[in-house]
């Protein structure tokens, strides 16, 4: 393991930055490294530019706010979107967060947190400010539906209110993946992103977006048979409140 001296910033690392983005493409947000993303295992590409603008319209409205990134891996976003202000909180196991150390230094502003996202401690780590956003990733399609709707939950009564984004794949293409690759471990999908409002009575969706690139899917072998093939893996903007 490298000294605190031999740490670098993204920002310090031109090629550590480059890396941080190719790693959001190549490993899995939180999953062992030997899984590779859901885009990988599909062969397409997701359109990171979304997220980031949901990100950086949520700083220019709170410069001061809060923003808990669950699930973390080597996620390098708050170096590229930091306004020298927000606060930042990138969460995962501890063997993730160990290895984030080598890399990524922390400050008064940005900390790394090793926790079990459904562990019982995790909201102990969560600042309840109203101001607040919290990124769920690349994460909700391994685990079942009982495990995500039970974390958002908790959000919900942690904060009297705030803002989730929450990565989400449609049923079609866990029926096509299940059928050609059935070593994938996804356990859940949702066609209709209104249906997880009826989670918790202060959750609402107030936005939703397309993350999925359109130009990707054209002769893609799971999309052959879907006919929007660029809405069937989404971003739900919720808000809480």
């Amino acid at each position: 393991m490298r000294h605190s001296s031999d740490r670098l910033t993204a920002k310090q690392s031109p090629l550590l930055f480059q890396q941080g983005i190719q790693t959001r493409q190549a490993s899995n947000n939180f999953l062992p490294s030997s899984h590779h993303t859901l885009a990988a295992q599909l062969g397409v590409s997701l359109d990171y530019g979304v997220l980031d603008k949901v990100v950086n319209d949520f700083i220019s409205q709170n410069p001061t706010g809060t923003i808990i990134n669950l699930g973390a891996g080597l996620d390098n976003r708050f170096f590229r979107l930091d306004n020298g202000q927000i606060q930042w909180f990138d969460i995962d196991v501890p063997e993730t967060i160990e290895l984030r150390h080598t890399f990524f230094e922390t400050n008064d502003r940005y900390q790394l947190i090793p926790s079990n996202i459904f562990g019982r401690n995790l909201l102990k780590y969560l600042p309840p400010t109203s101001n607040s956003l919290i990124i769920i990733e690349g994460l909700a399609m391994y685990y079942p539906e009982n495990k995500i709707k039970t974390l958002v939950q908790n959000i919900c009564r942690h904060y009297s209110s705030c803002e989730i984004i929450l990565e989400v794949i449609h049923p079609a293409v866990m029926d096509s993946i299940a059928y050609a690759t059935p070593n994938l471990p996804l356990k859940w999908a949702v066609g209709n992103l209104q249906q997880i409002e009826k989670w918790h009575k202060k959750l609402f969706l107030a936005q939703e977006y397309h993350h999925l690139s359109s130009d990707s899917t054209s002769q893609n072998k799971y999309f052959r048979n879907i006919t929007q093939p660029h809405e069937m893996i989404k971003l739900g903007h919720f808000k809480v409140g």
